[in-house]
């Protein structure tokens, strides 16, 4: 058998990297002044940092 040496693996994640409004949730009746506008958004840009350490 093989033995493995410890090792480190990083790695980033990102979601809406260039921060672009994502709009959800849309005004859907027809007698609404507001109807088909967006009453929210998701969210802004993230990050995440993620470290794992073998043995």
């Amino acid at each position: 058998m093989k033995d493995k040496s410890p090792a480190f693996t990083t790695a980033i994640d990102a979601v809406n990297l260039f921060n672009r409004v994502n709009y959800q949730g849309y005004i859907g009746a027809l007698s609404s002044p507001f109807y088909g506008r967006a009453v929210a958004s998701l969210p802004p840009r993230r990050l995440q940092l993620s470290l794992r350490f073998q043995f």
